[in-house]
């Protein structure tokens, strides 16, 4: 179990509906409570998941890293989040600390059945219900340790696996998935715990069965990032040796075979194979949250906007001298 932490909600007013995630606030609203006597209400949002129009609103006032994390029903997505949150609370993460979050009471909850004040017996995590195609979504803002580095937004989304269930049976449910073309990360996630039995072909062909589908649909932007994690590896480590190697060499094949059917439907470099044990229930001593800041890491420094541009020109080898001076010495020129 984790250490319980302090949960910080809003004081909700009368005028605050329980009946619809969190957005940006509204305007004040004018009640006439009494003949003659004029009440001004704010409707303050709840800080729970941002909904898809108060996402793109987000979006709009700052540039926000957005992280899709798609896989299986109960196949770690959330316990991901959340022990990146959790990560926060103790120590800086990938050099970044917490900075702030528009969806704090959001992860608060998401997080109360993995620690002490739920009296779970052990620590779960609350899965996400299903409410259609339209997205949730959680945010997290950093900063870094040197004040004059920009601080970072980023929003991840927080979707049941049914949604991906209904986009690999139906191409007209994929392509309603439009949020997945504006991520700078795509995750797909791999069940480690269910790798380990004997149905594990079939939990390898639902992961890869949601990329196909994405990209068969052209849901995938160009420039963005597709990683592959083996979650809950901790179930890896407590097989017998003989079944460790079958597990290594299962791993290797299914990673040879995603790289033969994706890496030339993906630009180069930005495929990849990563693995995390966010709360190693199997293997405590692997530490909480095992892989998830290597992952962070990558999210953090890997985005389309800060790829290389290459606008330099190149220096011609053929022409007049004074003008191949002028190029040579304008490009060594320190600015």
């Amino acid at each position: 179990m984790t250490p319980n932490q302090p949960s910080i909600t809003p004081k909700a007013g009368p005028a605050v509906s329980s009946a619809s995630p969190a957005q940006t606030a509204s305007p004040a609203t004018i009640v006439e409570e009494k003949p003659g006597t004029i009440v001004e209400i704010i409707d303050l949002p709840l800080g729970k998941e941002l909904n898809e129009a108060a996402a793109v609103n987000f979006s709009r006032d700052r540039h926000s890293r957005l992280i899709v994390l798609a896989g299986p029903v109960k196949g770690g997505k959330t316990t991901l989040l959340t022990s990146l949150y959790e990560l926060f609370q103790w120590r800086p993460v990938a050099g970044q600390y917490f900075s702030w979050s528009v969806t704090l009471p959001g992860f608060e909850q998401k997080c109360h059945q993995a620690r002490t004040a739920s009296d779970n017996p052990t620590a779960e995590t609350q899965r996400t219900p299903y409410q259609g195609p339209d997205p949730f979504y959680l945010h997290l803002r950093t900063s870094p340790s040197s004040a004059h580095l920009p601080k970072t937004d980023f929003l991840f989304t927080d979707v049941s696996g049914e949604m991906f269930d209904h986009a690999v049976n139906s191409e007209e449910e994929c392509k309603l998935l439009t949020f997945v073309k504006r991520a700078a990360h795509l995750v797909l996630l791999i069940d480690g715990a269910k790798v380990v039995q004997d149905n594990r072909n079939a939990v390898v062909q639902k992961t890869k069965s949601i990329l196909r589908a994405l990209l068969d649909c052209e849901m995938v932007s160009p420039f963005c990032y597709v990683t592959v994690v083996w979650a809950k590896c901790d179930h890896f480590v407590k097989l017998s040796p003989k079944d460790q190697k079958n597990i290594t060499k299962f791993r290797k094949d299914v990673e040879t075979d995603f790289h033969t059917s994706f890496s030339n439907r993906l630009p180069e470099g930005k495929f990849r194979f990563m693995e995390i044990a966010a709360r190693p229930k199997e293997n405590p001593q692997m530490g909480f949250g095992k892989g998830v800041e290597e992952l962070f890491r990558f999210w953090l420094e890997h985005a389309p906007h800060i790829c290389p541009l290459h606008l330099e020109m190149a220096i011609p080898k053929a022409g007049r001298e004074s003008e191949l001076f002028a190029m040579r010495h304008n490009s060594t020129a320190q600015p």
